[in-house]
């Protein structure tokens, strides 16, 4: 007897898990989140609002998204349209306030899954009444125009970000607004749905996700002598290749500056490297130097490719001058990262952040 109600007991049990899990399980369920220009972290490496609002801009003005009334998409509105709501209500799309992001939701036991349905683009007046610019369908031109749309992201944000990965990895502050069949009002039950749906150890199936890589660009400080020498010995490398090879400096901009005709040597007077940085999953970094930024009395020529160095054969001593840049077995001083120009003030702060794995907090 005793065997028995234990089975019943954890049969019971059984029963509820599922039960409970049915209870939370639903399929497409359309929502709403607000995503508000003010809201936007700067942790995030860009302001998502911003982002999309300015790229859809550009879209619009060039005929490749269809700009639509609203989401019901009963009349087209021209960009001569959206220039007269612009003008009317004395604002900009380009600066509005909120972004609707409309999506429909699925979840089903330990699995969350989402499909984009579009945007509405909302801002205030200086009367702080609302104004709307209109809906922006996202099918599958769209989707596309969003993969291929690359973020300006600062120091904190990952290189290689698009509003696409932006979406799908729902890297964006917002807040749910809507849920299956009715606006929510209430901050406190908008906010469970989100957890049960994408932070309560659920699989978010359909995620675009990103390896954490900086865009880094480093050079030499003049006012170190250890770093002066290095920068010295490289540089002479690279300007006596392009000396003995004029053409090759020409190819990369050296015409604007040097006379084909006037045979007198250039003058290469530093190069600053461009690398990916990696941050793997153990925090360690891995290296790829993509290209070398040359000056020419202080103005820069067009970037070499990494490969062009390897072809030239350039080498520190024997080891190829690629790999030796990969290495860093050297002082040098980072001058940008992503797309923020690091003052030098704060470049030993910032290399010691990504040494650190701070990465979303550089700045």
């Amino acid at each position: 007897m005793k065997s028995k109600s234990k089975k019943i007991a954890w049969l019971l049990v059984i029963g509820l898990a599922c039960f409970s899990q049915l209870a939370h399980a639903y399929s497409n369920k359309k929502v709403i989140l607000l995503a508000a220009r003010t809201a936007q972290s700067d942790s995030l490496g860009y302001n998502f609002v911003n982002e999309l609002a300015n790229t859809a801009y550009g879209w619009i003005n060039d005929g490749k998204a269809v700009l639509w009334d609203s989401p019901e998409k009963k009349s087209m509105l021209s960009m001569a349209d959206l220039k007269g709501i612009e003008k009317n209500s004395s604002t900009s799309f380009g600066k509005l306030a909120n972004v609707f992001v409309y999506e429909s939701w699925t979840m089903e036991g330990k699995k969350f899954s989402f499909v984009l349905k579009g945007f509405s683009f909302t801002g205030s007046d200086a009367k702080g009444e609302d104004v709307l610019f209109g809906f922006i369908d996202c099918n599958s031109d769209v989707k596309e125009l969003l993969k291929n749309a690359p973020l300006h992201v600062n120091a904190n944000g990952t290189y290689g970000a698009t509003l696409y990965t932006a979406l799908m990895n729902m890297n964006f502050a917002f807040n749910l607004v809507y849920f299956d069949n009715g606006p929510l009002t209430d901050y406190k039950n908008s906010s469970k749905i989100v957890d049960k749906a994408i932070h309560s150890g659920k699989k978010i199936t359909n995620t675009v996700r990103l390896p954490q890589t900086k865009w880094v660009s480093y050079g030499w400080d003049s006012t170190d002598l250890a770093q002066l020498k290095i920068s010295d010995q490289l540089t002479a490398i690279l300007s006596d290749f392009l000396n003995n090879n004029k053409q090759e400096f020409y190819n990369y901009g050296g015409d604007k500056y040097y006379s084909y005709l006037k045979n007198k040597p250039v003058l290469i007077s530093g190069f600053h490297v461009n690398q990916e940085w990696t941050r793997e999953k153990n925090g360690r970094i891995t290296y790829t130097t993509v290209s070398i930024l040359p000056y020419t009395v202080g103005i820069p020529l067009q970037p070499i490719p990494a490969q062009k160095l390897d072809e030239w054969k350039l080498a520190v001593k024997d080891t190829p001058m690629t790999e030796y840049l990969n290495t860093k077995d050297f002082g040098y001083a980072i001058k940008k990262v992503n797309e923020t120009v690091i003052p030098p003030a704060i470049s030993e702060r910032v290399k010691n952040a990504l040494f650190a794995g701070n990465w979303d907090h550089i700045l």
